[in-house]
């Protein structure tokens, strides 16, 4: 009997930065490289990039390490799948481009952020349409990428959103409590992520004893330790260790993200929050709206303090429609997790693979 395409091994290069440091980006593709080492039809060739910029004087080595590795790589596999940011389109996409093509092998191009490269200008645009354009496939992050790609001329996108591995059992601290009282944020500390719309609005609870809001994350950016050092209520707590996100949440009823950040795609930590069991008040900026909606939580106006204790004090008032919130949440989060997404990005690959010994695939 002949084999199925399913019982056929596939070999996929998996082309990306793994942590450290950690990111979104970096623990996104790591879920994704966990997955398809533990599925039984795939063979995982992984190159990791990170590091590369940060070499110093080693740098020259690290490329040509990272230069055999990629040419290795990808002549063994049946399909590449190439996972950047948008800065890394037009200078590190040309070259995988350029070396699948040498090799007449099919690439993926999965893009992460909510950042478009048809924003850019000049050079940097047409070597990123350019790319995306000869790929086999493009996966984008949010459905506003999607549509767009589609409007110029990309019909071969679709929507890959960011996943996260949620917790078999969905119970926990926050879903067995019916009232929300403790508020949290986690992630960059910075303007542009609504910290200061947070200590403004969270300050106005000074008075009510039960209340907490809580902060976490690197103060790297434009917030200083000082922003916090007389405040009342809004405390800074530290930065987490990534295994202890998910039990760090599930302390918490409801997740604050008023961000106004220029690149803001599907964050990373609303998917946590969703495993966690926890609503969501964040803006209605960009692709926020297309995984937080009134099913999940609450979305205000941005750079807006007031909308945003209004929100937290509607939560805290009306236990009703929070409990309804953390339904909605429950339904929610088995659609972006990890597992889903992992065996969906298999059948792109496969289908990837197969449909390219159809078509030569020209480079120019």
């Amino acid at each position: 009997m002949k084999p199925s395409a399913e019982d056929i091994l596939l070999k996929i290069a998996l082309i990306g930065s793994l942590p450290p440091p950690i990111g979104g980006t970096s623990v996104s593709f790591e879920n994704l490289v966990t997955f398809m080492k533990r599925h039984d039809g795939v063979e995982t060739l992984v190159v990791d990039t990170s590091g590369v910029r940060a070499a110093g004087i080693k740098a020259p080595l690290r490329y040509l390490a990272l230069l055999f590795a990629l040419l290795k790589s990808v002549s063994r596999a049946d399909v590449v799948s190439l996972h950047v940011c948008t800065s890394a389109l037009p200078s590190f996409g040309l070259l995988v481009l350029g070396i699948c093509r040498m090799f007449r092998k099919p690439v993926i191009i999965r893009k992460f952020g909510g950042t478009d490269y048809l924003d850019k200008g000049g050079l940097v645009r047409k070597l990123s349409h350019f790319v995306v354009q000869r790929s086999n496939l493009y996966l984008a992050q949010t459905k506003q990428l999607v549509r767009r790609a589609k409007e110029n001329g990309v019909s071969h996108v679709k929507w890959f959103p960011t996943s996260r591995y949620m917790p078999v059992e969905s119970r926990n601290s926050a879903e067995d409590r019916n009232r929300c009282r403790k508020f949290v944020y986690l992630g960059q500390i910075r303007t542009v992520k609504g910290i200061i719309e947070i200590i403004r609005a969270g300050e106005r609870f000074y008075d009510a004893e039960d209340v907490a809001i809580d902060v976490y994350g690197t103060l790297d950016f434009d917030v200083a330790p000082e922003f916090f050092r007389d405040l009342k209520k809004v405390r800074y707590c530290g930065i987490l260790k990534p295994d202890q996100v998910m039990q760090t949440l599930k302390r918490y009823d409801v997740l604050l993200l008023p961000s106004f950040h220029p690149g803001e795609g599907y964050p990373g930590v609303v998917l946590e929050a969703y495993g966690a069991g926890l609503p969501v008040i964040c803006t209605r900026w960009r692709a926020l709206p297309e995984i937080v909606d009134e099913t999940t939580g609450i979305l205000i106006e941005p750079k807006n303090a007031e909308s945003l204790y209004l929100a937290m004090k509607r939560l805290i008032e009306d236990n009703a429609f929070y409990v309804r919130l953390k339904e909605g949440v429950a339904d929610r989060r088995s659609f972006f997790s990890a597992e889903y997404w992992g065996q969906y990005f298999v059948e792109l690959c496969r289908t990837t693979a197969k449909d390219s010994k159809k078509l030569p695939g020209k480079f120019l």
